[in-house]
């Protein structure tokens, strides 16, 4: 499976990364700003994305609208991290699958994918 993580903090995508293919076998790319991320997405096809909430230059629910806005990403999980927990205003329309709270670590992590690809 194709995962792409979209966060600008250097620390948290080499964790991510770290349990997502060291622990869970998952090919995984890496953006660093929402532009990059979703140059990527449109260049190659991924099965998940984990996407920073808070991101420089764009920011995560915009990521996450782009990205619903792509036929071929109409369905596919999107779980938003974040390391402060905003309102319910500013995630409305932004159609993500979870949101997982920073810091995440590797069973609580595993344990959400494995329940948005189910």
């Amino acid at each position: 499976m194709k995962v792409l993580i979209v966060d600008d903090n250097p620390d948290d995508v080499t964790i991510f990364s770290h349990i997502l293919n060291m622990l869970m076998d998952h090919e995984v790319m890496r953006a660093y700003d929402g532009p990059k991320g979703l140059d990527l997405a449109r260049e190659t096809h991924f099965d998940l994305f984990l996407v920073d909430l808070n991101l420089p230059t764009m920011h995560g629910v915009e990521v996450t609208r782009i990205l619903r806005s792509m036929e071929e990403y109409r369905t596919t999980p999107i779980i938003l991290v974040t390391a402060n927990i905003p309102a319910q205003r500013v995630l409305e329309g932004s159609e993500y699958t979870l949101l997982l709270e920073k810091p995440v670590f590797s069973g609580p992590l595993m344990e959400a994918i494995a329940s948005v690809l189910s």
